[in-house]
């Protein structure tokens, strides 16, 4: 393993080893990230600021242990392993540059008008 105390990690306490659990988490199972797309896209602008700001370190890693965050990806988790490799359909990604691409294509030509 790596010494913390000789790479100066302690400074950064426990979110250094939440960073390394989560990190092999996802590397084992990537699943976690489809899940994690989905949510995103569906609960919105507010929920990524949250998720951004706990991925950068400005709020702890045990923020993702609260039931807010903790509930809908346990929930979306399993429904992607149900569709996933149950049913043997492809990750559900969320498509938001299309939808941003329309959204913007109705507003220029409604001013065009």
């Amino acid at each position: 393993g790596i010494n913390a105390e000789y790479m100066g990690l302690e400074a950064f306490g426990d979110d250094y080893r939440w960073s390394t659990w989560a990190a092999r988490l996802i590397y084992r199972f990537p699943i976690l990230l489809d899940a994690a797309a989905v949510v995103g896209a569906r609960r919105g602008q507010k929920f990524l600021d949250e998720f951004g700001e706990i991925m950068t370190g400005v709020k702890p890693k045990s923020e993702f242990l609260k039931p807010h965050h903790a509930i809908p990806m346990m929930f979306e988790t399993f429904r992607q392993v149900i569709l996933q490799y149950v049913l043997r359909r492809q990750p559900m990604l969320p498509d938001i540059g299309a939808k941003i691409m329309e959204e913007e294509n109705a507003r220029s030509s409604r001013k065009r008008k």
